[in-house]
């Protein structure tokens, strides 16, 4: 017998072996690769028939942003209804409903299917023959397509505005193919706000009804009904019938009913921004920087980036019957975040497909690495970001770690570039005031206040705080404003509230230079230490630490106990008591800090409460926390929870240091500033030294709520 005939019979016998297990692998894999993800991305920028200020610019943007977005998360088959695609994806009412047929005849059990929607939203009447449902304010709400009309009275509707139950009725049809439905809309339907100052870049997703010609007679709700705030939907797409659909459903909405979404140029550092809704751009962020988390998870972390960006309206809503499912329909481990590395050839630059949706700023530093498998020990050197835009990065070799910089020829092909140290932003962006208007002459107080503005800038760095000042019509996390003998810290969106339990921040301006200096300085400290608090928690990686410290509240009113959830912002009233329980899953003790954020910028540390108290939960142990809301002005404020692993012969770790008081508000009367007041049960033992903790081994978890004080909670204003 010779070789080549034993090797014919090896080999053939390899071959079948390699066949039945290929067979039996396929057995295996077939229920998990017979599932597909589709998504539909409608984003409408122009309006032929509106005026020509209701024209937006996000939306084309939007849907590429998420194309790239849902690519990497493995959304094989996306279809794009927008601006700048080919002429028959226009997205007309007709193509977008024609899109959403189609989908419903190609899915099947099991598969995942993302609807998006960025644009205009707007509000019409009832249909009087309607009876599928009923609205408690009386109007539907609309998503405006490319071609919408204007009010018909003969068909008492806005010609082709899509209604809420045409986006229902798709829904529920691709629910009881028994597919999973994750509904996002970016676009608002309601909801009013004044802007102090004027800039061109932000435009809300929003058109009036009475923009659309709607009768102002048809948008009056009958007076006899009384409609609660909390019993309007006015929002939201109404969701499918939960009882008679099969597939499950999540959706998020960019806003609540009495607020407005705004689209801007976005990031605000990015060297040459594109516009993007806001809360496109967020959700990109937390969906391009994690992957083994739930529904529920995204909407806490996109509740905590805006909080983060000193943002206090728009506040996202997340409902549906799978919020706790993970995210796409997969439970895999989060991928690490590594990307190849592009090489120029007359270039000593490369670049990465990866930018600051990635988390990526610039002063990052990456790991170089031969191939994607490779070890973070295995690193031929170190790169450091020098230019991070929102889908890429420029970057160049750098010395770290102990290794030299490498020379380009010495990086193979294929190597990858893997996020070792995030570059965490501590910069306060402050916007001017605008300059005078032309032929006007400002007063003494006024001319004041830019003199000390002026000292300030000059000695900023003599307080602590890394502060970027910008001209006022430039995005930042604090705009300032002289008005009526008062400078104003206006949010990101320049919104100003002049009166009432909610009125925005400012300082009388009929003071001393050195009182007023002195006030301004102590504003923008703790604004700044406010908001860096806050973007230690968006920037910690969500490892195996996170996972095993289980944190959960719940308010105590008139003998009912509910659940809060980190992904709402719920409304609590005066004498609500909040439980906050832990759980230290983990094999190794974790030191815990809580500190209270109220809306004036105070922070309280509300664990460890005082010197005697450990703050150490061992092992398998847990621990709670009880406070007692007493409300005396309004706003959003927060519960911040630290926690670190502790090692072994360690002292404790206690944030307690961050504790600062709140800002005085300027209201016009005597009326003291105590915003609450808590009464703490908790007592244990010492409490140790303040060290620092490695990010993967750490947590910061953000509960936020609204409080309205006790006088306007009687008159039934909603916190």
């Amino acid at each position: 017998m010779n070789n080549n005939y034993l090797s014919y019979c090896f080999h053939a016998k390899i071959a079948k072996i390699l066949a039945i297990l290929c067979l039996i692998a396929s057995a295996f894999l077939a229920p998990v690769m017979a599932a597909e993800k589709y998504a539909l991305l409608v984003g409408v920028s122009n309006y032929p028939n509106l005026e020509p200020h209701l024209q937006l610019q996000g939306p084309a943007n939007d849907v590429i942003l998420m194309k790239r977005v849902l690519r990497d998360k493995g959304v094989a088959h996306i279809q794009i209804l927008a601006e700048g695609q080919a002429k028959d994806h226009l997205p007309t009412r007709q193509a977008i409903l024609a899109a959403l047929a189609r989908l419903t005849q190609q899915v099947k059990p099991d598969d995942f299917v993302f609807l998006y929607f960025s644009g205009h939203g707007s509000q019409q009447p009832v249909s009087p023959t309607t009876k599928t449902h009923h609205e408690p304010d009386g109007l539907d709400e609309l998503f405006l397509p490319r071609d919408v009309g204007h009010w018909n009275d003969k068909i008492s509707a806005v010609e082709n505005a899509i209604v809420d139950n045409e986006l229902n009725k798709h829904i529920t049809a691709l629910r009881h193919k028994g597919a999973f439905i994750w509904a996002v809309f970016d676009s608002c339907h309601s909801g009013t706000m004044t802007r102090a100052i004027k800039k061109n870049d932000i435009r809300e997703r929003r058109v009036s009804p009475r923009a659309l010609g709607v009768p102002t007679q048809a948008l009056t709700v009958n007076p006899s009904r009384d409609i609660s705030p909390s019993q309007s939907d006015s929002t939201k797409i109404r969701s499918p019938d939960k009882t008679a659909s099969r597939g499950g459903y999540v959706a998020f909405y960019a806003a609540q009913s009495t607020e407005t979404t705004p689209e801007m140029f976005l990031p605000v550092a990015n060297p040459g921004p594109q516009t993007h809704g806001l809360f496109t751009y967020t959700l990109a962020e937390v969906l391009a920087q994690n992957d083994d988390i739930s529904y529920r998870e995204v909407g806490q972390l996109i509740l905590q980036r805006y909080a983060a960006q000193n943002y206090r309206r728009p506040t996202p809503l997340f409902e549906g019957t799978r919020l706790d499912a993970p995210i796409f329909g997969t439970g895999a481990g989060k991928r690490t975040p590594q990307w190849r590395i592009q090489r120029r050839r007359f270039s000593s630059r490369m670049k990465i497909a990866a930018g600051q949706v990635h988390r990526l700023d610039k002063g990052s530093i990456l790991a170089i690495l031969p191939n994607a498998w490779a070890a973070e020990e295995a690193a031929l050197g170190y790169a450091v970001v020098i230019r991070a835009a929102t889908l890429e990065s420029h970057i160049k070799t750098v010395a770290h770690n102990g290794k030299p910089a490498l020379a380009k020829q010495d990086i193979p092909g294929g190597a990858y570039a893997r996020l070792v140290e995030p570059k965490m932003s501590l910069t306060l962006r402050i916007a001017l005031p605008p300059k005078p208007a032309t032929g006007t002459t400002p007063n003494a107080l006024e001319t004041q206040a830019r003199q000390v503005l002026k000292e300030i800038i000059d000695s900023e760095h003599h307080f602590g705080v890394n502060i970027a000042w910008v001209q006022a019509d430039e995005n930042a996390d604090l705009h300032l404003l002289l008005k009526d003998e008062q400078l104003w810290l206006l949010p990101p969106t320049a919104d100003l509230i002049e009166t009432g339990p909610q009125k925005t921040h400012s300082i009388r301006l009929n003071t001393t230079k050195a009182d007023l200096r002195d006030k301004l300085v102590t504003s923008f400290q703790a604004i700044a230490n406010v908001l860096n608090l806050l973007r230690m928690s968006n920037k910690m990686p969500r490892g195996r630490f996170v996972k095993q410290i289980q944190i959960s509240a719940s308010v105590e009113r008139a003998d009912e106990y509910k659940p809060i959830e980190a992904d709402k912002i719920p409304s609590l009233s005066d004498g609500d008591i909040l439980t906050l329980t832990l759980k230290n899953n983990s094999d190794t003790a974790t030191d815990v800090t809580i500190l209270y954020v109220d809306s004036e910028y105070g922070i309280t540390p509300m664990y460890p409460a005082e010197e005697g108290e450990i703050n150490r939960i061992e092992a398998g142990g847990n621990d709670w926390l009880e406070l007692e809301l007493y409300a005396d002005t309004a706003g959003t404020e927060r519960l911040v929870v630290i926690a670190v692993a502790a090692q072994p012969n360690t002292l404790m770790k206690d944030f307690s240091f961050l504790a600062q008081p709140r800002l005085p508000r300027t209201r016009g009367s005597n009326k003291k500033p105590s915003l609450y007041d808590l009464l703490l049960k908790a007592g244990f033992g010492t409490r140790g030294a303040k060290k620092r903790k490695r990010f993967n081994e750490a947590l910061i978890k953000v509960f936020s709520w609204e409080i309205a004080p006790k006088s306007e909670k009687k008159r039934g204003i909603r916190g």
